[in-house]
């Protein structure tokens, strides 16, 4: 469809009174032309590390405070160990683990970004059947895929599909050849909103991700099912498009995606303005393009949407800005400098237990030592990582050889 008939249908639809927050849904539809429309395999990996690491994001935040403060409150200890935990459930513990170790670079997959401009309304028909989308009223299917349909073209919903080998099809490499999608199994279905939060900034809102025609309600019905292997796909494809679109929040609207962002340490934040929880408005703004109301059931979209599951308008949030092997590497910089320069300005003598709490030299070394756990799981091979180690190592000698009695691990 030509970018003219689509400025066409969102005059008609404004007409109407059916469009909010054009301006950005007008800025979402010319930034997703340039989103491939298969997302790339090895940056959805990238992606999936990222969560990984989530927790020891919070624990470097709280040890960034005691380097600050030069203490911590039996809160932020807490939420420490809280942390700690956490990290180690995402590689120990099923069915995080198994998440966590799912290949996103499965040539027998492949995540799809529904293009509008290229695919017709019964396209995404057959998408939302395949993926067997519970809906209140059955009969009302056309009006529902003309309505997500025209709010993908608008810019208002992002719809993605990990599609897989045809459960009728023998040999994978004729499927791939098939021109047709109808031809291809679609595994799983994810649903994102752009929204607006309280303070009129955008975000993505993860409405639904789900496989099949089986609608579970927990990630331990994903392991059950036997469906585990393809969940990772969907939390990672929307850290993707967050980036590529240049949205920095992220709101887990989806049962089982709140169960994943709370396990990798996300807590809930007041996203949305809360809602009558008897009555609802009849419409609050925080959908951007064709507007949706806290019971859809009798209104455009004949579907009750994720973003209004809790009236009190908290979801589990993350506030996503990408961090790169050199971001991480001038934190860790920033942070060994200031104790080889406080040494230096203290003279060549003996460092005391009040030089070291005056330094905060232990509260140093913790952080960084944390950011090398972070460059471990993202950045193995990475020079960088060696660099830092043996610069970590090389301090912690700057400092025995000034203080014997001081002592941390090196690291290998």
């Amino acid at each position: 469809m030509h970018q003219k008939d689509v400025d066409n249908l969102q005059r008609v639809y404004t007409e109407k009174g059916l469009v909010q927050h054009p301006e950005l849904i007008k800025s979402i539809q010319r930034t997703l032309k340039a989103v491939p429309v298969e997302l790339p395999k090895q940056k959805l990996q990238d992606k999936l590390l990222e969560y990984m690491v989530l927790p020891l994001f919070g624990e470097l935040d709280v040890y960034m405070h005691a380097v600050e403060h030069g203490t911590i409150s039996e809160e932020q200890g807490n939420k420490l160990k809280l942390l700690e935990r956490l990290y180690q459930s995402l590689s120990k513990e099923k069915p995080y683990q198994q998440i966590m170790a799912t290949d996103l670079e499965d040539t027998r997959k492949k995540i799809i970004r529904f293009d509008p401009h290229t695919n017709s309304p019964s396209d995404l028909k057959y998408i939302l059947i395949q993926n067997g989308v519970c809906y209140a009223d059955k009969r009302r299917l056309d009006d529902i895929v003309n309505t997500f349909y025209v709010d993908a073209l608008l810019g208002g919903s992002v719809i993605i599909t990990l599609e897989g080998k045809d459960k009728c099809s023998r040999d994978y490499a004729t499927d791939l050849k098939r021109k047709d999608r109808r031809d291809k199994s679609i595994i799983s279905v994810g649903k994102f909103f752009i929204c607006v939060n309280k303070d009129q900034n955008p975000i993505i809102a993860i409405d639904h991700y789900g496989y099949g025609n089986y609608h579970s309600k927990s990630l331990g019905e994903w392991q059950e099912n036997g469906k585990i292997d393809t969940f990772a796909f969907g939390p990672s494809a929307v850290l993707y498009l967050a980036e590529r679109l240049g949205i920095s929040r992220i709101a887990y609207c989806d049962l089982e995606m709140a169960e994943f962002a709370k396990q990798c340490g996300l807590g809930r934040k007041q996203v949305f303005k809360p809602m009558d929880a008897v009555n609802g408005p009849k419409f609050d703004d925080r959908k951007a393009g064709i507007i949706s109301v806290g019971d859809n059931s009798k209104g455009i979209w004949h579907h009750k949407h994720s973003i209004y599951h809790q009236t009190n308008g908290r979801y589990f949030t993350l506030d996503y800005e990408p961090v790169t092997i050199k971001d991480l590497l001038m934190q860790f910089e920033v942070l060994r400098s200031e104790i080889e320069l406080g040494m230096k300005n203290i003279g060549s003598g003996h460092l005391t237990i009040s030089n070291h709490s005056k330094l905060r030299i232990k509260e140093r070394f913790t952080a960084m030592y944390t950011i090398l756990r972070i460059m471990e799981e993202t950045h193995l091979v990475h020079p960088y990582f060696n660099q830092a180690k043996q610069n970590y190592n090389f301090t912690i000698n700057s400092v025995t050889t000034r203080n014997p009695s001081f002592s941390l691990p090196y690291v290998k």
